[in-house]
C-alpha cells in the first residue's frame, strides 16, 4: 500500500473516530435532563416536608402498636390517641409553608377565592397572582418537559408568565406587591424556562449575590437550533 493510501486511510479512520465521539457526546448531552436551580430556602422546606412525612409515618406506626397493646382500654383513652394528628405537632410551621397573603385570595399557596373569580381587598396585586396561577405554560414539581426536570417542590413557570408577573407587581406599586415580588423573585428565586438558542455561559451576573449568583445576561450560540432551557429571573429589588 502506498504512503498516500495509508495517509488517506488514517485520515478516514480519524474522521470516523471523531464523528463517533461527537455523536456520543451530543446524544448523552441531549438525553440528560437539565435540573432547575433550587435555593437553600426551598431545600429547607423540602426537609421539613420530609420530616413531616416521617413523623406522620411514625405516629401511624405508634398508633397501631398502642392499639395492639391497649386493646380493651377505655374509649376515652382511645379517643385521645385518635384525635392526636400531625397537624397538632406541625401547626407552628404550617403558616410558613402554606399561607395566603392577608387581603388577597390568590397570593400564596393555592387560593381561597369563594368562586374562582373574586379578588381580595388588594385587587390590583391579587389580580397579578391570579393571572400567574393560571399560567398554562408550567412544569409541576417532579415533572419533565422537553429535556428539563423540575427537581424543586413547587411549580416552575415559563419566562413569559414570570415576566408578566414581574411587570404586573411593579405596576401595582404598593407594599404588598413589593413583599410578594421580593419573596418570589429574590428569596424563592425560581428559574423560568423558554425555547431559545443554547446558552454558552453567563455574560453578566446580577449584583448583591456573593454566592449562587444570578445570571443577568447570557452569551448564546446562534449557530445551533433553539432548545428549551432554564433561565434566571431578575431580582425584584
Amino acid at each position: 500500500m502506498s504512503k498516500d493510501m495509508i495517509s488517506i486511510t488514517r485520515t478516514f479512520l480519524l474522521y470516523i473516530a471523531v464523528s463517533l465521539a461527537a455523536a456520543k457526546f451530543l446524544y448523552s448531552d441531549s438525553t440528560e435532563l437539565k435540573k432547575t436551580y433550587v435555593t437553600s430556602v426551598e431545600k429547607s422546606i423540602r426537609m421539613l416536608i420530609n420530616s413531616e412525612n416521617e413523623i406522620r409515618k411514625n405516629i401511624l406506626t405508634t398508633e397501631n402498636n398502642l392499639k395492639k397493646l391497649t386493646f380493651g382500654v377505655s374509649t376515652k383513652s382511645q379517643n385521645i390517641l385518635k384525635n392526636s394528628t400531625i397537624s397538632d405537632i406541625l401547626n407552628p410551621f404550617k403558616h410558613k409553608i402554606k399561607a395566603i397573603y392577608p387581603g388577597t385570595y390568590w397570593c400564596g399557596d393555592g387560593d381561597i377565592s369563594p368562586n374562582k373569580e373574586d379578588l381580595g381587598f388588594f385587587k390590583t396585586t391579587d389580580a397579578c397572582c391570579k393571572v400567574h396561577d393560571f399560567c398554562s405554560e408550567n412544569i409541576s414539581a417532579g415533572e419533565e418537559r422537553e429535556g428539563l426536570l423540575n427537581n424543586g417542590i413547587f411549580t416552575r413557570s415559563s419566562c413569559n408568565c414570570d415576566d408578566a408577573f414581574y411587570r404586573c407587581l411593579k405596576e401595582a406599586n404598593n407594599i404588598l406587591a413589593t413583599n410578594i415580588g421580593t419573596t418570589y423573585f429574590n428569596i424563592l428565586r425560581p428559574q423560568c424556562f423558554k425555547e431559545y438558542y443554547p446558552t454558552v455561559n453567563c455574560k453578566r451576573y446580577a449584583k448583591h449575590h456573593l454566592i449562587n449568583k444570578k445570571c443577568k445576561k447570557y452569551n448564546y450560540n446562534f449557530s445551533l437550533p433553539q432548545i428549551m432551557q432554564w433561565f434566571d429571573n431578575p431580582d425584584f429589588l
